[in-house]
């Protein structure tokens, strides 16, 4: 009757594989037979690729796969701790591969060292890394000095929210100095205010000229550039001054009392930007200042 035949139909569904074909034509009406038939033939169909997809996946991700894998990086499987074998068979063959070519890529040293970043490195990180290198965004160099990017999520969220952020205001990050790139890496709350503050005070730090912007993770930007101001630097003509520590404030006062021309080719000669470069160490800059023009040096 025809609630039998929901009942059959419905069990039928439910199976993974449907083997008893011969029994169930001898018992369903002749004009569903047809639709019977092909509703059995989607459902084995799934099963054997289902099936199959486990036998290659079984014969991939066999034990002497692994071996053979850590081999060619010269590593003995076998010689890995227990505990970390075990983690390491977690993970896909495939998965391994792709996470060890990438560390090659950046010129990472394979060994056992480097056997608890391939266990915890996510592959949606690496991806996503090796777009911002194709951009000229990051460096090889960069991610391998700071391989923990590709494991830590904190770190990671960090550097993709500080990308983000000097992307959305229009800062040239392509190609910038290896000396600043680590303002990827810094707080991004205060790289956003000083962004705000360099605006505010209409300073272009948008320039494609410029190529080190450490000075957007600076505690002490704003402080930095109203002492610039009160001694007249032309900062947009000098944007490199941003970087530079704090006491060069104090250099530019001391040359100004010795009468020491400060710029060179219109720009602020490097020996008063660099405090290792200049003739007085920070530590006495104090003794060259007149009461009034001395600062707390930093």
């Amino acid at each position: 009757n025809l609630n039998e035949l929901k009942k059959f139909l419905s069990n039928l569904l439910e199976k993974e594989e449907v083997t008893n074909i011969e029994k169930i034509c001898n018992i369903i009406p002749i004009g569903l037979k047809s639709e019977v038939l092909r509703l059995i033939d989607e459902i084995n169909q799934k099963y054997y690729s289902k099936l199959e997809e486990e036998y290659i996946d079984t014969k991939e991700n066999s034990l002497a796969n692994y071996i053979d894998l850590f081999n060619k990086i010269n590593i003995d499987f076998t010689n890995i701790p227990i505990n970390l074998q075990e983690q390491i068979l977690k993970i896909k063959v495939e998965k391994l591969k792709h996470i060890i070519k990438f560390l090659e890529d950046i010129n990472v040293v394979i060994d056992t060292n480097i056997i608890d970043t391939i266990i915890n490195t996510n592959t949606e990180y690496i991806n996503n890394l090796n777009k911002y290198i194709e951009k000229g965004i990051l460096t090889k160099k960069f991610i391998k000095d700071n391989i923990c990017i590709i494991s830590d999520e904190k770190i990671y969220n960090k550097l993709i929210s500080n990308i983000d952020i000097l992307l959305k205001s229009d800062i040239n990050i392509i190609g910038i100095d290896q000396d600043s790139i680590d303002i990827f890496l810094k707080d991004s709350l205060l790289i956003s205010s000083n962004i705000e503050l360099c605006d505010k005070l209409q300073i272009n730090i948008r320039t494609r000229h410029l190529k080190n912007y450490m000075f957007l993770s600076d505690e002490l930007l704003e402080e930095k550039i109203s002492g610039l101001k009160e001694i007249n630097i032309d900062i947009n003509n000098n944007l490199e001054v941003l970087n530079s520590d704090i006491n060069i404030i104090k250099r530019i006062k001391i040359c100004n009392i010795l009468g020491i021309n400060i710029y060179e080719n219109n720009k602020i000669r490097l020996d008063i930007l660099n405090k290792e470069e200049f003739f007085i160490p920070n530590s006495k800059l104090d003794d060259y200042l007149p009461e009034e023009s001395k600062q707390k040096i930093l």
